[in-house]
């Protein structure tokens, strides 16, 4: 039975899980392109490369932009969209590095802050998309030290159309407009979470 509760979670769920993510992932995006203009060269000359070769991409030719996903893999790392969301209940009692952990504790994991600790990546507040490049730097950081999805068996189930909706995004818009800053962009920008979802406090604002 489907009570009117499990449709109010559900229908939560689906705002903040589905659309404010992405919408959100995607303003912060658009606004580090604008900053950071030679990033944003990198991009369109890749996207260009492939549109030559056909009039509209297909699903295997967004996968081929490598450059695109250094620069969304960086982003996601600077603007986590969920920052206090990640929560585990401990099945029994555990010591991890040399914390004790009884059965039963809520373990709530501070995704920003590992996005941000100098430890884990050096300069954190710079944007540099070449931590997630192919070569060395690639592998440089631990895999619990990136976490805009979660990770393990119960990571976030949209992932992949996500970054997918993201990709498309994207695409669509370099190949026709050049993002600028303006007078009225914020650097840094200030940011606010209203629920759970990481957002700017005074929304993005760019030219084109």
């Amino acid at each position: 039975l489907i009570t009117e509760k499990h449709l109010l979670a559900n229908s939560f769920v689906f705002l903040a899980g589905g659309f404010e993510t992405t919408a959100t992932s995607l303003a912060f995006l658009l606004y580090e392109l604008a900053k950071n203009q030679e990033e944003q060269e990198k991009v369109y000359k890749e996207l260009k490369r492939i549109q030559r070769l056909k009039e509209e991409l297909a699903y295997e030719d967004i996968q081929e932009l490598k450059r695109l996903d250094m620069v969304i893999s960086e982003c996601l790392r600077m603007y986590p969209p969920l920052v206090l969301f990640t929560t585990r209940v401990c099945t029994q009692d555990i010591t991890l590095m040399g914390e004790f952990f009884p059965a039963g504790v809520n373990v709530l994991v501070p995704t920003w802050n590992i996005h941000h600790d100098p430890e884990l990546w050096p300069e954190p507040s710079q944007f540099n998309p070449e931590r997630f490049g192919e070569g060395e730097a690639k592998h440089l950081h631990h895999p619990a030290a990136y976490l805009p999805f979660g990770m393990g068996p119960r990571e976030c189930i949209g992932r992949r159309f996500a970054l997918l909706e993201l990709k498309i995004a994207v695409c669509k818009i370099l190949a026709k407009y050049r993002i600028v800053p303006c007078i009225e962009t914020e650097d840094p920008v200030k940011l606010v979470v209203p629920s759970v979802v990481l957002n700017p406090a005074q929304g993005i604002i760019t030219q084109v």
